[in-house]
């Protein structure tokens, strides 16, 4: 019975004691963490438990405070990921490019066209065919 009590108590203080803390480097937001002893967090201020649930990529540390970037910091974050979306994607389309320059149509069949052409799903597939289809006339075969 003893065993339970402390058990009880123990769980008590843990939800008592417990804590948020978001950790920073710079002030950029870096985690938010739930612990009982934030001693062990290193870079990690505590913060309420309504700054804990708001918190968004949108937010920073400044001053050991939680605020909000301003809308110029936020379109540089917005931009600056579809900058890498669009990098990643034309990386993508040079390597198929790159594939289709190797890729010897002298020897296609119509029936291999006609099924390339029954294949197409998609615009990016489309692309990828009409693309192929340009080089082999170009190329006078």
């Amino acid at each position: 019975m003893l065993n339970k009590i402390l058990i009880i108590f123990f769980l008590m203080c843990s939800t008592v004691l417990a804590g948020d803390y978001v950790c920073h480097d710079n002030g950029a937001i870096i985690g938010k963490h739930s612990s009982v002893d934030g001693a062990d967090l290193v870079g990690c201020i505590k913060i309420t438990r309504s700054e804990y649930e708001d918190i968004t990529r949108f937010h920073k540390i400044v001053d050991e405070a939680v605020v909000e970037m301003t809308q110029d910091e936020k379109d540089a974050i917005l931009q600056a990921e579809a900058d890498a979306i669009a990098l990643a994607e034309a990386s993508r389309v040079t390597g198929i490019d790159d594939k289709m320059a190797d890729y010897d149509m002298s020897g296609v069949k119509l029936t291999r066209v006609e099924n390339a052409i029954d294949n197409i799903g998609n615009l990016n597939d489309a692309k990828k065919f009409l693309k192929r289809l340009v080089r082999y006339i170009a190329n006078g075969r």
